[in-house]
This record gives structure tokens, sequence and C-alpha cells, in this order.
């Protein structure tokens, strides 16, 4: 009886720990332009979910959101990774 309880009280924390995770991957995207610190790079898009330059040619995006867009939902930053803006 004790090894069931023990077994439920795991699944239940278990359980706890997923519901806290995201459902579904990250779908904003990265331009993976050139640049040299993070403040090089912004966030952009109708839901900003575009990592790209800020001296890059403005992106035009459908406005339309998605959970997935969410960037601090999955702890991501708009940075500057290996000389590139993308999602970090």
């Amino acid at each position: 009886m004790r090894k069931i309880l023990i077994l439920i009280l795991g699944l239940i924390l278990i359980s706890g720990c997923i519901e806290n995770q995201p459902e579904e991957e990250f779908c904003g995207s990265s331009g993976y332009e050139s640049c040299n610190i993070n403040s090089d790079c912004r966030t952009g898009g109708c839901s900003n979910q575009l990592c790209r330059s800020k001296s890059g040619d403005p992106i035009v995006s459908i406005c339309d959101y998605k959970d997935c867009y969410d960037a601090n939902k999955y702890n991501l930053d708009c940075s500057c990774v290996d000389s590139k803006c993308q999602w970090d």
C-alpha cells in the first residue's frame, strides 16, 4: 500500500512539472544577420516573433498571434550569438 501511495505522489509531482512546460516548441524566427553585441539585435513582427538586426530592412509579418511566439514563455532573448542575431 505504501509503495502505491509513493507512486501516486510521484506521478502527481511529475505531472505538475510537465504542466508548466510549453506544449509546443517556440515558433518565432531568426534573421541571422550580422551583429557585434546584443543591442545590435531587436525583435520585430506584429507579435515580436522575429529576431532581426537593427540595421536590417524592416520586415512585415502577418498580424496573428500564436502561443509559441511568446519568447518569455520559452526563456528566450533576441541576442547576438556567434555574431548573428538569433533567439537564444
